[in-house]
């Protein structure tokens, strides 16, 4: 049942912590009593009960729904750093080249851990969702959002590092040649969402011309038509 109302309230994450706390409280011992010949009452502990099966089963149905939240919160980013490279001259369109692979740091490897009092300024009254994402911000992991983010084209790290490199060209005629449909080179950082689903922040960025390209922070909102971006915070800007 409560697991029941925690989806119903769209409480992606909450509900893995939920499901958690069931998990442990439905697999620990159950104490049976009995009495005595002499009238004492003696207890016993039966043996642990556990259900392994549908506890993982939960839990990765749990799972799903947080990574496709998260994954619909890089599409709402996408959208708007797809606006950025309008600013450029040659106005290129397409869409944003990035690996799955979630970036811990900015380009110049600074971690976003170095950023946390920047943070508490610039977007007050979201303690507890700066601190889920600064400690998922502390490793590396992987964005399964292949089918829920179309408005990125999601390449192997080796393929990135190819786009990267380049010498003998420009790097827009580089990308262009490798990527017809890019409009630039990108990355995300893991996804924080708070403990009611409704908001949620992370790191991406956008290299979209020789000297052009931004990394900024985002809080984003889930609203009645999905997620909106609420508000910015540049990072670096070339």
């Amino acid at each position: 049942m409560k697991y029941l109302e925690a989806r119903t309230l769209g409480s992606v994450a909450a509900m893995v912590l939920l499901l958690d706390s069931c998990m442990s409280a439905r697999n620990q011992p159950a104490d049976s009593t009995t009495t005595s010949s002499n009238g004492e009452t003696i207890r016993s502990e039966s043996k642990v009960r556990q259900e392994p099966s549908q506890n993982a089963t939960m839990k990765t149905g749990a799972l799903s729904i947080l990574e496709s939240e998260k994954c619909r919160v890089i599409e709402a980013i996408s959208h708007d750093l797809l606006k950025l490279p309008l600013r450029a001259p040659n106005k290129p369109l397409g869409r944003v080249v990035a690996s799955s692979r979630t970036v811990v740091a900015y380009l110049d490897d600074k971690p976003f851990s170095t950023d946390a009092a920047r943070l508490a300024r610039e977007f007050p009254g979201h303690e507890a969702l700066l601190a889920n994402f600064l400690e998922l911000g502390k490793t590396s992991g992987q964005l399964r959002c292949e089918n829920l983010a179309p408005s990125v084209i999601w390449v192997s790290e080796e393929r990135l590092q190819l786009l990267w490199d380049f010498e003998a060209e420009s790097w827009t005629k580089h990308i262009s040649r490798l990527e017809p449909q890019a409009a630039g080179l990108g990355g995300f950082s893991d996804v924080g969402i708070s403990s009611n689903g409704r908001e949620a922040f992370a790191y991406a960025f956008l290299q979209y011309g020789d000297l052009g390209g931004e990394g900024k922070y985002w809080l984003v909102t889930k609203e009645n038509d999905g997620w909106k971006v609420k508000q910015r915070a540049d990072i670096w800007i070339s």
